[in-house]
């Protein structure tokens, strides 16, 4: 009888569709036996090791994010693009396409999340922006609330992921949407940003797009670093933010590299 009112009023507090772990469950006065003993019992089933899902629950990768961020309390987040389509601002929805999660580097993600058959992530671990600037909360199916990336955050984690990952012609794109981002929360993001390359193809991309919110950033105070980057192969020269970048994205006639 008293394992059964302590397994209701264990369900009253976990949302619906999320990971319990074994931390959060001995918080909650629940031992590793007795969680066994729930799962024998039809209450609980297994979601990988030390993780355990309501049973009848179909828990994706926000339910699984939401353990990660509350209960494990781990520096990750939805970023780049994902956070860009969360929030309505990108039209590039792709079939098969992953959640995109953001880790602050060699921060430790549990193998039943990484390897988990119920849902499509790539993990990308960086600290080329600083953990927990300017993250925003996105309420997820009414019964939880995720971390994710603001506009401003987001479109240069985009950029970090380009070419290799991203299309620059497409990045671009998506930056002459973000016709209202915030100039004081980009001044910071770039003055804390530890890629030149990203600082770089933004302010490249921002001037180029011609939003009135970029004329407000003061790129004195953003170091862009020296020297020329070649973003591309046998692109077009910017000679403004040193950078080779491809053709398309350039204006006038100007040489192959």
């Amino acid at each position: 009888m008293q394992n059964e009112t302590k397994i209701n009023t264990l369900l009253q507090k976990w949302p619906k569709n999320t990971v319990a772990v074994y931390s959060w469950l001995e918080e909650n006065s629940v031992s590793k036996p007795l969680a066994e003993y729930y799962r024998k019992s039809g209450w609980l089933d297994s979601f990988g090791v030390g993780a355990f899902i309501r049973r009848g629950d179909k828990v994706n990768e926000f339910g699984a994010l939401f353990t990660l961020q509350n209960y494990l309390k781990l520096p990750v987040h939805i970023g780049g693009l994902s956070a860009l389509n969360l929030q309505g601002l990108s039209h590039y929805l792709r079939e098969g396409s992953v959640t995109q999660i953001f880790n602050e580097y060699k921060s430790p993600i549990p193998s039943w999340f990484r390897k988990s058959e119920f849902f499509k992530v790539k993990i990308y671990n960086t600290r080329f922006l600083p953990a927990d600037k300017h993250l925003v909360m996105k309420l997820n199916e009414g019964f939880y609330q995720l971390k994710i990336s603001s506009p401003e955050r987001a479109i240069l984690e985009v950029l970090y992921l380009c070419p290799d990952e991203f299309d620059l012609v497409e990045a671009f794109h998506l930056v002459e949407n973000l016709v209202s981002l915030r100039p004081k929360i980009m001044q910071e993001l770039l003055k804390n940003c530890h890629s030149i390359k990203v600082k770089r193809l933004a302010c490249f991309m921002f001037e180029k797009a011609g939003h009135d919110w970029f004329k407000r950033l003061d790129l004195s105070k953003i170091d862009l670093g020296s020297g020329n980057r070649k973003i591309v192969e046998r692109g077009a020269y910017d000679s403004k933010y040193k950078i080779i970048i491809p053709k398309d994205l350039k204006d006038g006639n100007n040489p192959a590299v």
